[in-house]
């Protein structure tokens, strides 16, 4: 009976999460019943793009709801039979693997896109994934939400993919001051020199959205040389909440996140030794950016704006440099949600 009730908060939590981002991010509908594993049928040559710094795509269709990987141009798509209600989703940068944890059945499959075999790497009652997941830029291991039994709220997990019985705890919820059931870790990115993860992180219910309590959400980065973790960015910063999507950007010792300081959610730049605050996005106040996709080589980073004439909310890719300038917009993937950018290989 237990369990049953901290599964059902757990789901309750996973569709506030994504309900809350945009119109988007409605990955939380009536969970569907797992009937088996899904095994994607993949067979292509991966075909040679220009522009954007040739890549490949697992971008999910906003209307049909169904996943698929394809060329930065939209073309060479292949669809993935992979579950639409899930908590976690992410390629390799190597493009060779998709991870990803359903939300009805927290267990962390692996889709080998050669192979076209599903793998489980994590199903246990110890570490149960919780939500969000990254690869480290090696493609080799993966850091993931999970709930450590024994403990209260998610800590941050990592297993290598060909060692799944070793897996380790990063940070402990209780380092984060989890006290409730659905504190604690999510959401986490790996930096690009595989030195840093952010994340980020509640304890206290502090703000109403409709008839919802929501935790207030912290940024958190933890780094491997120093083996800790800590507060780069507090909630209500300079009026700032409502924060998504933490990325640690090296190049820059910055952190690249969606929040909100008006009435919609834009993209800041927060430097962490200036401690200096950027809107490097605006949009005029009528839409969120909750959502982005950082550029294999961290040069830019993609975003999903409404169409011009919106008069059916349908969303556009658009390509922005890391420092915010307009570069281009992906019209040929109007309506589709890009949820990685992964290298070619």
């Amino acid at each position: 009976m237990r369990f049953s009730k901290i599964k059902l908060e757990i789901l309750i939590l996973v569709s506030f999460v994504f309900y809350s981002c945009s119109p988007l991010q409605q990955l939380s509908e009536s969970p569907d019943t797992m009937t088996g594993m899904p095994i994607a049928t993949i067979s292509f040559a991966l075909p040679s793009f220009e522009g954007l710094n040739a890549g490949l795509f697992l971008l999910k269709n906003v209307d049909s709801q169904n996943y698929y990987i394809s060329g930065p141009n939209g073309s060479e798509q292949i669809q993935l039979d992979i579950l639409t209600n899930i908590r976690g989703l992410a390629m390799s940068p190597n493009g060779q693997i998709i991870a990803y944890i359903p939300n009805e059945n927290p267990v962390l499959y692996l889709l080998d896109t050669k192979s076209k075999t599903v793998n489980v790497l994590v199903d246990s009652i110890d570490f149960q994934p919780g939500i969000g997941l990254a690869w480290s830029p090696d493609s080799k291991s993966i850091v993931f939400s999970c709930r450590v039994q024994g403990t209260l709220g998610f800590s941050l997990c990592m297993v290598n993919i060909t060692d799944k019985e070793n897996i380790q705890i990063v940070v402990k919820s209780d380092t984060l001051s989890a006290s409730d059931i659905l504190d604690g870790a999510i959401s986490p990115s790996w930096s690009r020199d595989g030195q840093k993860i952010a994340f980020l992180s509640s304890s206290t219910p502090s703000f109403s959205l409709g008839e919802k309590t929501v935790s207030a959400k912290d940024i958190w980065l933890f780094d491997f040389s120093a083996n800790s973790a800590n507060l780069i960015f507090k909630n209500d910063t300079e009026g700032i909440s409502h924060i998504f999507t933490p990325v640690f950007l090296s190049e820059n010792n910055s952190i690249l996140f969606s929040g909100r300081k008006d009435r919609f959610n834009t993209l800041f730049d927060y430097n962490i030794d200036s401690q200096y605050i950027q809107n490097i996005t605006f949009t005029d106040n009528s839409f969120d950016l909750v959502d982005f996709v950082l550029s294999p080589d961290g040069k830019s980073f993609l975003v999903h704006i409404p169409a011009p004439e919106n008069s059916a909310q349908s969303f556009v890719p658009t390509l922005y440099s890391i420092d915010g300038h307009l570069l281009e917009q992906l019209n040929s993937l109007a309506n589709f949600q890009i949820i990685s950018w992964s290298s070619q290989q």
